[in-house]
């Protein structure tokens, strides 16, 4: 049987933290950064490159994937199909944006996180999001720099705003539904519990930012194997 490789992919502003309590059980994987990808990404073309890195012959993978890092591990699904086995999406949703019969971000409130970005400090605007991520605890300014990426550029965080506007992926995820398995905090401030998801787990006591232990348990059935 060939090996898996594990892939985590991060989300919007933040580094690698939320996910440290998965990362410290895995034995080994690949960490993401969605915040330093080169300048006039797209989805398409950065998980092209994520597949001539790891998708090599029959190689098995999957995925771990927070928050807009969903919407890259679902590309990498739909392009690499008999490679990828199992993809777990956590806090994430094929589509931010709010549609017909179907929760997500106002175009208002994302027309104010775009503002925000262009026109406040960059550091200023991460302790804003970080915040939003955290509610509805609260987080002072000091701890909240303890989650953020340090090394983001203000330029790949406007086209990852664009992204989320424009991305809707609920095709691709209706289409591979048996391999995605969806675990969500209950109190999440910026992505809606994903009722409208097949196979989803809500956790109590988390938020977007803080996700608990129990999370664990869901995940690591999801990613078994014999």
């Amino acid at each position: 049987m060939s090996s898996v490789t594990t892939l985590v992919i991060g989300g919007f502003v933040l580094n690698a933290k939320p996910l440290e309590f998965i990362t410290s059980q895995l034995k080994s994987y690949h960490y993401i950064d969605v915040n330093q990808l080169p300048p006039e990404f797209t989805l398409q073309s950065q998980a092209q490159g994520i597949i001539s890195q790891y998708a090599y012959d029959k190689q098995n993978i999957q995925i771990i994937a927070y928050s807009c890092g969903g919407l890259l591990a679902l590309t990498l699904l739909q392009l690499a199909p008999d490679n990828i086995h199992k993809l777990v999406m956590l806090n994430s949703t094929p589509c931010f944006m709010v549609q017909e019969n179907w929760q997500g971000i106002s175009n208002t409130n994302l027309q104010r996180l775009h503002q925000r970005l262009n026109k406040q400090p960059l550091a200023e605007f991460a302790n804003y999001f970080t915040m939003l991520a955290a509610y509805p605890k609260t987080i002072d300014k000091k701890h909240a720099q303890q989650w953020q990426n340090l090394a983001a550029k203000r330029d790949t965080l406007i086209i990852w705003l664009e992204l989320i506007e424009q991305s809707d992926l609920r095709p691709i995820a209706a289409k591979f539904a048996a391999r995605i398995v969806w675990i969500n905090s209950a109190t999440d401030s910026l992505i809606p519990n994903p009722a409208q998801n097949s196979n989803h787990k809500i956790i109590g006591d988390a938020t977007h930012l803080r996700m608990s232990p129990d999370y664990l348990q869901y995940i690591f059935e999801a990613i078994s194997h014999e």
